[in-house]
């Protein structure tokens, strides 16, 4: 039995929901090492061709290579002991502001 949930097909085996793209890498490349993540080349999550298939080490690596070097990261409030700690470790008057 298969499905898709967030986009990405799941099959049902051993009594196990295991993702269709590892399936096929493993019976085509061997097995995955832990941390691993399989990359979809073209970017469609259900097209799980080998060819389409790139093995990359870990979710850092492939949250860079899908979004780029410089991507997006929240912006998070600082408590006022973090902030003081900072300004004791840096010379506030070198930093440039954009």
């Amino acid at each position: 039995m298969a499905y898709i949930r967030n986009g990405y097909r799941y099959i049902h085996k051993d009594g196990k929901n295991l993702l269709e793209q590892r399936l096929v890498w493993e019976a085509n490349k061997g097995k995955i090492l832990k941390g691993a993540v399989i990359h979809h080349v073209n970017g469609n999550k259900l097209d799980n061709r080998i060819e389409n298939l790139e093995l990359i080490r870990s979710n850092g690596e492939h949250i860079r290579k899908k979004h780029g070097p410089f991507i997006e990261i929240p912006r998070m409030k600082l408590s006022a002991k973090e902030l003081e700690f900072i300004k004791s470790h840096i010379a506030v008057d070198r930093i440039i502001h954009n």
